[in-house]
């Protein structure tokens, strides 16, 4: 799905939306490496540049498994050129 904004009363597009239905596949292939394969892969075939990717194996600080739920994921950075903040939403399941 190509998404559009208006700029005077035309369209022009802004991004790319790629949504992937994981469902049947085998998860216990799911690995870093695999991982980081399909992602460069796939930024290949459309064209994007690939951006860095970070990992959590689910475990807390105490290194135990975090309950199954919704985490939110706070990333700040701050640096000379001002401060940026990003939050995201990572959903946590158990077979």
């Amino acid at each position: 799905m190509l998404g559009m904004i208006k700029s005077e009363n035309k369209r022009e597009p802004y991004g790319q939306e790629l949504i992937l239905d994981l469902h049947g596949c085998d998860a216990s292939t799911f690995n870093r490496k695999s991982l980081d394969g399909y992602f460069e892969t796939l930024c290949k075939a459309i064209k994007m540049q690939k951006c860095e990717r970070y990992f959590w194996d689910g475990h807390d600080m105490n290194h135990m498994l975090v309950l199954p739920g919704i985490y939110v994921i706070h990333i700040r950075i701050a640096g000379e050129m001002g401060e940026k903040i990003q939050r995201h939403c990572c959903a946590v399941a158990y077979q």
